[in-house]
């Protein structure tokens, strides 16, 4: 492994990168796996339900934790950020208990009203899991903190690969798929070790809870902000149910919601890595903003063009015929990557205007609602996925202007705005194309 690192220059960014690839291809083999081997659809639904209550009840207070401990870091003094990466593990594991607190105290209530299952089997394993596993989403951001690249992409290959055989080895013996979530405890237990061992070498395990406040306050509307705009995808879920009342049209849809996964696994990495740079010195920041995403906008946007080009005989051959249409909504989330690839969110984090996401993630959710209420009505899905695209597109509109009013950055400081358009003409091009081809051919 060591020599294969040395071949590489390794970057926080691709260190990141590979972490999300890793961590996407875990996920994806481990539901091969079980679809392929005899489980059953009613167990592995199980599974993807109790994982999917987890992340329901921890997603924005980690993705917002993470980012708040990213811009505070650069900020602050050595002993200062010692003890601040301490202060934050003690607050990632007091929220772990209290997430698998609520699930725990709370099952009744969500069986019946956000589930159709008589049961949920292992929910005990479940929220010890979420103990012990949620608060090492910190050793990634504390090796990023500390430049140790090659340590993130040791890590993520071992426990990446550790995943693998804790979900698949039990199912393979026929042990069953309680034994995988006993596994995963153990699995969790290991790196929650590892994660101690790292805040005794980089953090403090003092107690200071007057560095508890400056945190919660950077924190809160970071996490806001996710919650908020994560919550379109729900929305939109309970827009095409109450309008489509057969339920394959919501599978319809499902299936074609969904972005490039490339795009969100590389770009989120940028966002990661940028946040301490551009706190610790914007102008470094935006220039790296600037060339990175330009470089994954060299092969990003191509992608995206050719697979709205075929998408329509892609679904079909993955899937049926009758999932044709999931690709019209699919070639609109493609779309997304135009705006996606824009990071002005970088800047407003590293300068401590937290509190504009939320102001600006409410706008988009209030758009997005609206106009898919408008559109659903003359082109069915089409116009909720359509409704998205719009919607994010102002979302980075309002970014993009405050820092502009505010501070004079402008957009051609962080954006190759010559690259920019033509991609984004490329992209919108091969829509057209993609539409009018499928519509002749249908």
């Amino acid at each position: 492994m060591e020599r294969v690192l040395q071949t590489f220059r390794i970057s926080s960014v691709r260190a990141l990168q590979l972490y999300n690839l890793q961590r996407f291809a875990a996920s994806l083999l481990i539901g091969v796996f079980l679809a392929k081997n005899g489980v059953s659809k009613g167990e592995i639904s199980i599974y993807e339900a109790l994982l999917f209550l987890g992340n329901l009840l921890s997603f924005f207070w980690i993705g917002g934790g993470q980012n708040a401990l990213l811009s505070l870091f650069p900020k602050w003094g050595l002993q200062e950020q010692k003890s601040l990466i301490g202060q934050v593990f003690y607050l990632f594991l007091l929220l772990s208990i209290l997430a698998a607190g609520i699930l725990w105290l709370s099952q009744d209530f969500i069986l019946h009203r956000l589930t159709k299952f008589d049961s949920l089997p292992y929910l005990h394993w479940l929220c010890w899991y979420l103990i012990f596993n949620i608060p090492t989403y910190l050793v990634q951001i504390i090796l990023l903190l500390r430049e140790r690249y090659q340590m993130i992409i040791r890590y993520s290959t071992t426990i990446h690969i550790s995943q693998l055989v804790a979900v698949i080895f039990p199912i393979w013996l026929g042990w069953g798929l309680e034994w995988s979530f006993i596994l995963l405890l153990i699995w969790a237990v290991l790196k929650f070790s590892y994660l101690l061992s790292l805040l005794g070498k980089f953090g403090s395990f003092q107690l200071q809870l007057h560095l508890w406040g400056p945190y919660i306050a950077v924190a809160t509307p970071l996490l806001l902000h996710l919650l908020i705009g994560n919550s379109v995808e729900y929305i939109d879920g309970l827009i095409v149910t109450s309008y489509f009342p057969d339920a394959g049209t919501f599978a319809v849809f499902r299936y074609g919601a969904r972005e490039l996964p490339l795009t969100t696994l590389l770009v989120g990495a940028v966002v990661t890595a940028m946040i301490p740079v551009a706190s610790s010195s914007l102008e470094q920041g935006m220039q790296d903003i600037r060339s990175k995403t330009l470089r994954l906008s060299h092969w990003l946007f191509p992608i995206s063009a050719g697979l709205m080009l075929f998408s329509p005989w892609l679904f079909t051959m993955v899937y049926t015929m009758e999932f044709q249409d999931s690709a019209i909504v699919f070639n609109w989330y493609l779309l997304i990557l135009g705006t996606r690839i824009l990071l002005p969110q970088v800047l407003l984090i590293a300068k401590g205007h937290n509190y504009f996401l939320v102001i600006s993630a409410i706008i988009e959710t209030v758009v997005n609602v609206g106009l898919s209420l408008w559109w659903v009505r003359s082109y069915g899905l089409g116009g909720i996925a359509a409704a998205s695209v719009v919607a994010n597109l102002i979302n980075k509109l309002n970014m993009i202007l405050y820092c502009r009013w505010r501070w004079g950055i402008r957009p051609g400081q962080y954006i190759s705005l010559p690259w920019y358009f033509s991609y984004l003409a490329l992209l919108i091009a091969a829509y057209i194309i993609s539409d009018q081809w499928w519509n002749l051919a249908s």
